[in-house]
């Protein structure tokens, strides 16, 4: 290999690591939570935050993880727990949906239309 070979490999190793790593923290845009029931919103979280929350309805509960800019559902008592299993959301307009129970939890915030979308993500 040659000088120039050496370099154009290093310049392209140096970039794949950057891009990959870009994607891992969290968008400067996420500002807070909001979660819905039926699209009435139930609450609203300003990030970063450390709780975990509780909503229960009619004998059915959902536990909710926020770490700093990340929202999980960790536990919900609905038949799929596809919720459960979407694990960490961290960029604005991220969802979590649990069907069963009509609830949605979304990462919000920034000037709207301006979110990365997952192509580019």
């Amino acid at each position: 290999m040659t000088r120039h070979d050496v370099f154009i490999v290093s310049v392209i190793s140096v970039l794949s690591l950057f891009l990959a790593l870009a994607g891992y923290f969290p968008s400067a845009a996420a500002n807070y939570i909001v979660v819905r029931k039926m699209n009435q919103e139930l609450l609203r979280v300003r990030l970063p935050d450390k709780r975990t929350v509780m909503i229960s309805d009619r004998g059915r509960i959902n536990l909710i993880k926020i770490d700093d800019f990340m929202v999980k559902m960790e536990d919900s008592s609905c038949p799929g727990r596809y919720c459960v299993n979407r694990g960490w959301i961290k960029n604005q307009g991220d969802m979590i949906i649990c069907a069963p129970l009509a609830l949605v939890i979304e990462i919000k915030g920034g000037k709207p239309g301006y979110g990365t979308d997952a192509v580019a993500r």
